[in-house]
């Protein structure tokens, strides 16, 4: 399940929670008294949980959308995006739009040359990427690339926590009822492309297979 109802609003304890962190990393010197003030600044409420129809998919299937607008985590999603942006925009794998793909197509084939034979391409729609991410494969992709940064604007275990915080406590509201969300992460959060784009790259290096080439391309939108 990647849905718990709640018998409550849980927003003040979340952003009681945020200013617990903001607090820390303001004492220990990792992060300046206006950011520790922006993301604690927050009137929380519940994000608001809606779906859209995919009219381009056969049977017309749901996307489930979690809007982050006004939650407890809505200001640290925005720092920890600025953390990690960067780095996933930087991942060999990233696609940034359709001139991009085309012009990496084109330094293959006028670059490297013909590719060899029995070469296989493959591509694919991955079902439900957001929400199907394990959060501690997550984390892990996210420390792997944090620790690997030539320049540090955050300590790695700052901007750990914030992510942890912002996987961990994303509620938001359907109807009446409430609802945290425990597993993957929403497609709604600032963060969620750059966190996703981090778990892939995981993925390619991690595995017994290495393929010569794998590009990802995500379609950020803003909930």
């Amino acid at each position: 399940m990647h849905y718990r109802q709640l018998s409550s609003d849980p927003s003040e304890n979340h952003i009681s929670l945020v200013k617990t962190w903001a607090n820390k990393w303001l004492e220990i010197g990792d992060i300046s008294p206006e950011i520790a003030e922006w993301v604690s600044a927050v009137n929380p409420k519940p994000g608001v949980a809606y779906v859209k129809v995919k009219n381009h998919k056969p049977n017309n299937p749901l996307r489930l959308i979690t809007s982050c607008c006004g939650t407890a985590i809505e200001r640290l999603s925005f720092f920890t995006e600025f953390n990690l942006k960067p780095l996933a925009e930087g991942l060999p794998s990233f696609i940034k739009d359709t001139t991009h793909l085309l012009t990496k197509i084109r330094y293959i084939n006028h670059t490297l040359g013909p590719l060899p034979p029995h070469t296989l391409l493959v591509s694919w729609d991955v079902v439900s990427l957001f929400p199907n991410i394990d959060n501690t494969l997550g984390l892990l992709a996210v420390k792997f690339v944090l620790d690997s940064r030539t320049t540090h604007l955050a300590f790695t275990e700052c901007i750990l926590e914030a992510v942890e915080l912002c996987l961990q406590h994303n509620n938001s509201q359907f109807g009446d009822n409430h609802y945290l969300q425990c597993h993957g992460t929403a497609m709604g959060p600032r963060n969620a492309c750059s966190y996703a784009g981090h778990i892939n790259h995981l993925a390619k290096t991690g595995g017994n297979i290495h393929p010569s080439f794998w590009w990802l391309y995500m379609q950020r939108r803003r909930h």
